[in-house]
């Protein structure tokens, strides 16, 4: 070996350089997308806030505009949502072909449509609030429900089966879909809509069973939950500050929708059975503080817990 081929071979970098540099590059990129699903997140918590305070404010006759202005924090919470879906389908395309990216590909276009029909149904109802379809009936403004029941239902059985379970040999036992062909909340707004037309004839109290059956379960989860957080704020062991603050977190999240969920529904019932003595803010005020509990919790969550964690 001369002496310019030993020069040459001291001026070029390590061979492990350029594998660093690709690591820092996917640190980056993944930093940056982790931020950007943050503050989409985040944003959209927000804007159903000022929506629910512009709601309060219509009732209250504090401000007196269309529906359409009402809605329009919800229908950019519904641009977000598609434009991620989005995002996410052209990542998914650029994998390669297998079962998985065909889920997941799926299940973006039903993320997608998902938040066209919920756009559309509020095109539909701000008609109707403002008057303009005021003898258009319930079911029909809840159309696009419908649409979004019937594609979830095809979407899921164009999905790929993936095995759930193996034998102790590695052979499949059992292959099934991911996800669920039917939205239990698709049923909920056939029914309500159909109580608010005439259809049902039962209290409104009875119409919500399904809502009352979640929050007792919620109750006796968040009981049982509660037992376990006091032995795990009693424990001081300095290493451990990262998962008692995630469970804690996590703790804080279920009494919250626990206590607002319970809340509202209890004024809701009880102002859409007449009782004129419940307040607007009674119903409204719950979600709001709510939503803001949330919000601080997922930012909380991301942005802080990680750190504790390490």
């Amino acid at each position: 070996m001369n002496l310019l081929q030993t020069l040459s071979m001291t001026q070029q970098p390590p061979p492990g350089n350029d594998h660093v540099a690709m690591s820092m590059a996917v640190v980056r990129r993944w930093r940056r997308a982790h931020l950007l699903a943050v503050l989409a997140n985040s944003l959209q918590l927000i804007f159903f806030i000022v929506f629910l305070a512009l709601l309060l404010a219509q009732l209250n006759e504090g401000i007196s505009t269309s529906y359409y202005a009402i809605f329009s924090p919800l229908w950019v919470s519904d641009c977000i949502t598609f434009m991620t879906g989005v995002q996410e389908l052209h990542r998914d395309l650029r994998e390669s072909p297998g079962p998985s990216r065909r889920n997941s590909i799926i299940s973006q276009l039903n993320r997608m449509k998902g938040s066209v029909c919920v756009a559309v149904f509020k095109v539909l109802l701000a008609q109707r609030l403002d008057g303009a379809w005021a003898d258009v009936e319930m079911r029909v403004v809840c159309a696009p429900y419908y649409a979004a029941a019937m594609l979830r239902f095809v979407l899921h059985y164009c999905k790929s089966p993936v095995v759930q379970v193996r034998d102790e040999m590695g052979a499949q036992l059992r292959t099934s879909r991911p996800g669920s062909p039917v939205n239990p909340v698709h049923i909920m707004v056939i029914v309500i809509a159909c109580k608010i037309d005439g259809l049902i004839d039962l209290s409104w109290t009875a119409t919500l069973t399904p809502l009352w059956m979640l929050l007792g379960l919620l109750m006796l989860v968040s009981l049982g939950v509660g037992v376990v957080a006091l032995g795990v704020l009693v424990m001081r062991e300095p290493h451990e500050i990262g998962q008692r603050a995630l469970f804690c977190i996590c703790f804080l999240i279920l009494v919250t929708i626990t206590s607002c969920g319970t809340a509202f529904l209890v004024n809701l019932v009880s102002l859409l059975e007449g009782d004129e003595s419940v307040a607007y803010e009674a119903v409204i005020v719950p979600l709001i503080v709510g939503y803001a509990v949330m919000l601080a919790c997922y930012l909380t969550f991301t942005l802080v817990l990680p750190k504790l964690l390490l």
